[in-house]
């Protein structure tokens, strides 16, 4: 039976979101993971993607980064669902250049889980 990992994602270190400023190690399920998570302005994101509508300006942007490994990627969305969350924020893919809401961004965390792998 595949156990759920809504819930089993745990970020290790301490500090203040605005210190975040590199690799931020997790562990999801029982899997190392992690992703690098940077506090940038969030003006100079908004100039950068002008054709997106962000809605006005944010307190703090967090950009975070993952390598191509599944469990990086999970963790990242769970981390910014979770930030998106906390904070009635919104989540910005610049990949699909799409805005998130924190209930649909979990959408996606759920979807994501039917690819994790048996093991």
């Amino acid at each position: 039976m595949r156990h759920s990992l809504l819930r089993a994602l745990r970020l290790v270190g301490e500090g203040l979101i605005k210190d975040i400023d590199g690799f931020l190690p997790s562990t999801l399920g029982d899997r190392r993971a992690g992703f690098e998570c940077y506090d940038v302005d969030s003006k100079e994101m908004i100039d950068t993607y002008k054709h997106i509508q962000f809605g006005h300006e944010w307190k703090h942007a967090l950009v975070l980064l993952w390598g191509g490994d599944f469990a990086e990627m999970q963790s990242a969305w769970m981390a910014a669902t979770a930030y998106a969350r906390a904070t009635s924020g919104i989540i910005f893919d610049p990949q699909a250049s799409q805005l998130f809401s924190a209930s649909e961004a979990l959408e996606i965390v759920k979807d994501n889980e039917r690819f994790v792998p048996d093991s």
